[in-house]
């Protein structure tokens, strides 16, 4: 009866098996992928190879073109961003190893039970505040803080209609992802981290700003649009 988004729905669902079905692992899965005949085999052969693994993240690729990369995991950079290990750069085998990330994309990824449930807080194992987008790397910040690891599998591999359901340049997207980012370094950002990407975040948006106004870069996707 009502839209709860990525976060709480993905929450529902959890709930719900955790309670009939009490798994060990959960996985989530976007409504907008397929995925390869071992996609799932190759994610729960790794998450059980070490006690401390609590997650593992898939390689995505680009649905419409999968020689084009979407993500390999999560990976934090300096204004406090969680973006996508490879995303748009062109698959030739650069990320073909095993290796311990950041954290999962939840559009194709495994969770230990054991590790949501020591991440989990108010406000929920996935942040209902949220609704979508950036939730995954939340989720990673609390995993990795309490001692738990993310490893990618190269040979779990989605393929993944990108933002399928929401669109690529929609204000939803802008406003959610912004929104989210922000709330991510508040929340989670060392206070030392914090100060730094204070100054490196204002200079990103005056950039952003200056070369949209000269009809360059990313923000000219949305003001062309809108």
């Amino acid at each position: 009866k009502q839209n709860y988004g990525f976060s709480k729905g993905n929450n529902i669902g959890i709930s719900f098996a955790q309670k009939y079905l009490k798994p060990d692992y959960v996985c989530l899965l976007n409504n907008d992928t397929i995925v390869s005949k071992n996609w799932l085999k190759e994610l729960v052969k790794e998450i059980t190879s070490e006690k401390q693994i609590g997650s593992c993240s898939s390689k995505l690729l680009m649905y419409d073109n999968h020689k084009i990369i979407n993500s390999t995991g999560i990976m934090i950079i300096r204004d406090g961003t969680g973006i996508d290990r490879g995303r748009n750069k062109l698959d030739t085998n650069q990320f073909d190893n095993k290796t311990s990330i950041f954290g999962a994309c939840a559009a194709g990824a495994i969770y230990s039970m054991d590790a949501l449930m020591d991440a989990l807080n108010d406000a929920g194992i996935l942040d209902d505040d949220y609704f979508a987008y950036f939730e995954d790397v939340d989720l990673s910040w609390r995993l990795q803080l309490c001692g738990w690891k993310c490893r990618y599998v190269p040979t779990a591999v989605v393929y993944h209609k990108y933002s399928q359901s929401t669109g690529s340049s929609s204000l939803f997207k802008v406003y959610q992802g912004e929104r989210n980012r922000i709330w991510n370094v508040v929340k989670n950002f060392p206070f030392i981290f914090l100060i730094k990407a204070f100054p490196y975040n204002i200079l990103k948006i005056t950039l952003l700003l200056y070369n949209n106004f000269h009809g360059q870069g990313r923000g000219t996707l949305y003001t062309k649009e809108h």
